[in-house]
């Protein structure tokens, strides 16, 4: 599986044992975080649905998760090894505790059971989120009148069913609240994103941004100008300096301000950049706590 630039990134990681480690992609300043166990390559194995994560000792874990009251023990499938009776299993029709699997070169999905649930048919695959997973079709598959080396990418949902043709480039987003920014390389005004829904239809007419991320507690960030906020991304530079805010449910610009930088909100807040400054706002765009003084954006958040 190829390395995806700005997609994998953790604010918390353990130690390797048993070839898997826990590891947290919960904002920094998540009032709850929750933990899940990566591979050696990044991916998750086992999905971050655990508010407590111990390292693997001969094959077997400590968690606990919102799922029962009291810690039990879980295989390195992410098994339950414990006779319990879990409170809930919000899992089974979207996909989110489907692992990758690779077989002849391909890879498809499996679900907790290590049963095959989608056969290995994708060059690339992501993870399952909101019920919707980014996958990269066999070449011979992407020959659409608009074919591009780089626009092989579509979303399937956990039936494995093609929701969108393979039009989008690999720097497309997850799902999240019903929403993902796409991108495809052949665009006659260079590369920007659009929002889509999840029967893949355009939203806000098609409106585009530099670039964006998706919906977040009703609000999405949105870039306006300045140079596309994701790694390695082969995109001319737009001159003016770095724009960006939030969006709401219609399209509209839910405020009038505009930051350097915009992360997406998280528990009722997002940490936002302007003039340098580093700030946490809440969602009524207000600044409730500085936390730096000039911040280098590349660095810190690309």
């Amino acid at each position: 599986m190829t390395d995806h630039p700005g997609r994998w990134y953790y604010t918390e990681c353990g130690a390797f044992s048993d070839g898997l480690a826990p590891a947290s992609q919960s904002g920094m300043d998540a009032s709850k975080k929750y933990y899940g166990y990566i591979d050696e390559y990044g991916y998750f194995m086992i999905p971050d649905i655990y508010t407590q994560a111990g390292r693997f000792v001969n094959g077997v874990a400590v968690v606990k998760s919102d799922l029962y009251p009291y810690p039990y023990r879980i295989n390195t499938k992410g098994e339950c090894i414990d006779d319990i009776v879990f409170e809930k299993n919000t899992c089974e029709e979207t996909g989110e505790d489907y692992t990758l699997y690779k077989e002849n070169g391909l890879y498809g999905y499996k679900d907790a059971s290590g049963e095959v649930v989608i056969e290995a048919a994708y060059e690339d695959a992501y993870l399952f989120s909101d019920g919707m997973a980014l996958v990269k079709a066999r070449t011979y598959d992407c020959t659409g009148a608009d074919y591009d080396a780089y626009n092989c990418y579509g979303y399937i949902n956990a039936e494995g069913k093609l929701i969108t043709p393979f039009d989008y480039m690999g720097y497309s987003s997850d799902f999240n609240e019903g929403s993902a920014v796409v991108y495809k390389s052949a665009d006659n005004d260079g590369l920007r994103g659009w929002f889509i829904d999840k029967n893949g239809e355009k939203l806000f007419d098609g409106r585009k941004f530099i670039s964006g991320e998706p919906f977040s507690e009703e609000l999405a960030v949105v870039q306006l100008h300045g140079e596309m906020a994701i790694k390695d991304a082969f995109v001319p530079r737009d001159e003016e300096e770095n724009e960006y805010t939030y969006i709401d449910r219609d399209g509209n610009f839910a405020t009038d301000e505009r930051y350097d930088y915009a992360g997406s909100f998280e528990d009722g807040y997002a940490i936002v950049v302007k003039d340098g400054v580093k700030y946490r706002i809440n969602k009524d765009f207000e600044i409730v706590e500085k936390l730096a003084e000039q911040v280098d954006i590349e660095k810190e958040f690309m």
